[in-house]
């Protein structure tokens, strides 16, 4: 591999396409990762507003509206209340779509430590934190 086996940028890439792979096969066809992201940020902040959503996505808004559409169409979750524009109104949790996290999150995580298995628990911990501080998503 030479010199590609030090970039970052490849092995970082590398172990996305595993992890997505990994996500797809614990998820129900048509769920991104994206979407449950959402989910899961709705889930843990009610009242997140749909530009503090497109922000830590790091997606524009038009884009955040068709992602929040999505998670409607499936009846993850509901619109929140706005009279004049659909981007600020905050997306609401159903019931279904907590009983879907709740379905989703142990099979994601029981792949996520089937992927990492060759490592120790603190070293898992420590990637984490390692992959958190460089996203600036330290604590």
């Amino acid at each position: 591999m030479g010199a590609l086996g030090q970039l970052l940028g490849y092995n970082l890439r590398r172990g996305q396409l595993l992890l997505f792979e990994s996500f797809s096969e614990a998820v129900p066809a048509g769920i991104t990762p994206a979407q449950l992201t959402i989910l899961l940020l709705i889930a843990a902040n009610p009242g997140i507003k749909q530009t503090t959503l497109a922000a830590v996505l790091d997606v524009d808004r038009s884009t955040m509206v068709r992602l929040v559409d999505r998670c409607a169409e499936l009846r993850f979750v509901r619109r929140g209340s706005s009279r004049t524009d659909r981007r600020v109104a905050p997306p609401v949790l159903t019931e279904r779509g907590r009983a879907f996290i709740d379905a989703v999150m142990p099979e994601i995580l029981r792949k996520e430590l089937e992927y990492t298995s060759v490592l120790t628990p603190s070293e898992r911990a420590e990637l984490t934190r390692l992959l958190r501080k460089l996203n600036a998503l330290e604590d």
